[in-house]
């Protein structure tokens, strides 16, 4: 139940904040976790995006360095996208480049 209301709550937020439409709070495709994606702590005029919620790993030290981890960084705000910033896949512990943007079709990135 936890899941359903929050991919509602997520989904509904984005798509009425007119400043930037994509900084909030996103569920994953999985819908798993949750990623924070909002201006960067030392550049405010990039974005950045943070686990902020998981499935636990039973390890509640690695649940301690997950915990707000920088999936996102260094995104410029082109219009209603982010672009020239770089995506962590904290599985393969390597950093690909990434453009996010919003769907036509839904509140989803």
């Amino acid at each position: 139940m936890e899941n359903r209301f929050l991919l509602t709550m997520f989904m509904v937020l984005p798509a009425i904040t007119e400043a930037n439409p994509i900084s909030d709070w996103w569920l994953t495709e999985d819908g798993v976790s949750v990623v924070s994606i909002e201006p960067c702590a030392k550049s405010a005029n990039k974005m950045c995006g943070y686990l902020i919620k998981f499935d636990s790993s039973g390890d509640s030290g690695l649940d301690r360095e997950l915990c707000q981890l920088p999936i996102l960084g260094d995104l410029t705000p082109d219009g209603g996208a982010l672009k020239d910033g770089w995506i962590f896949n904290p599985i393969t512990e390597k950093l690909y480049n990434v453009v996010v943007g919003l769907s036509d079709e839904s509140a989803t990135i």
